[in-house]
Formats: C-alpha cells, sequence, structure tokens
C-alpha cells in the first residue's frame, strides 16, 4: 500500500514539474486557451530557457516553436486532460534571438516570448 501510494506521489509530480517550474518564472509558461493564449515569462533573462505549451482546450493542436521563420520544433497538443497535453522544449536564446509559438491548426496569432514582460495575453 506504502510503495502504491508513493509511486502516485511521484508520478503525479513528475507530471506537474515543468509547469510548476514555468509558474515560479524558470520558463515561458504558454497557455492555449479557447479564445486565448496567455504567456507567463522568465522576469530576467537567461542563456537557456525552457519553453512549457499547455493545452486547455478540448481540441488537438499542432503547434511550433519558431526563430523568426525558422522552425525549431514542430509538435502536436493533446486535448486537456489527456497525455500529450502538455509539451517542454529547452531552447539556446543566444542562438534564438526572436522566439515564437505559433498555432497552425487551428489557425491563432503568432505569438512573441520576450522576457520580462511577466504575463501577457493575445486575444
Amino acid at each position: 500500500m506504502r510503495k502504491a501510494l508513493l509511486t502516485l506521489i511521484l508520478f503525479t509530480s513528475s507530471l506537474a514539474t515543468p509547469v510548476m517550474a514555468a509558474k515560479n518564472n524558470e520558463s515561458f509558461l504558454v497557455t492555449v486557451g479557447e479564445r486565448k493564449i496567455s504567456v507567463q515569462s522568465p522576469t530576467t533573462p537567461k542563456q537557456v530557457v525552457t519553453v512549457v505549451v499547455k493545452n486547455d482546450t478540448f481540441d488537438k493542436i499542432v503547434s511550433e516553436i519558431r526563430n523568426g521563420s525558422i522552425t525549431l520544433q514542430r509538435f502536436v497538443l493533446e486535448p486537456s486532460g489527456k497525455k500529450g497535453a502538455v509539451f517542454t522544449i529547452t531552447v539556446d536564446i543566444s542562438k534564438a534571438k526572436n522566439l515564437q509559438y505559433v498555432s497552425i491548426a487551428p489557425p491563432f496569432q503568432e505569438v512573441p516570448l520576450s522576457f520580462s514582460k511577466e504575463e501577457y495575453e493575445i486575444p
């Protein structure tokens, strides 16, 4: 019984780690909602940054992380509540000066990832 409970606690905490780290201003947390995309950004610039993208909708979303016109990573976010609803990528900012999150399907406005803005939304 104790082993099962310990395993459950460790598994749950490992799933929550990327989102919790982003909420502590260590990385970008991009949350895709039904009518808006919100971004929590680190307050201080870092050389290497983690981008956590979370799907809070009931739809599958095809997305990209871009550096200007260059696609760094294309990925699919599963609907909220399913495995794959959160995606994490680590980016070296010295090589990626112009970082953006882009929703390909469904199409959405390009979201710039900027330091020191703390929290902002794109309607």
